[in-house]
């Protein structure tokens, strides 16, 4: 029964990890020595994917909600 939680976290990452697409990318070295540096700084360091997620949701969504006021003056 002790092995009954670390089981189910297994499955549950699992079945998360099939929910995503693969995506290879290059990366500048001093880049990601910035982002392993950080996560080390971490006390509960999230994963590189995880880390990666989280920044470009963030890009994006700035870039997009920068953008909506350009469309509102255009569409008058």
């Amino acid at each position: 029964m002790a092995f009954a939680p670390d089981a189910r976290m297994c499955h549950d990452m699992s079945t998360m990890a099939r929910l995503k697409k693969l995506l290879s990318v290059y990366i500048d070295p001093e880049l990601l020595a910035r982002l392993e540096e950080w996560l080390a700084g971490q006390e509960f360091p999230p994963t590189k994917t995880a880390a990666v997620e989280a920044a470009l949701r963030e890009f994006l969504d700035r870039r997009e909600a920068s953008e909506k006021p350009r469309e509102r003056k255009g569409k008058k």
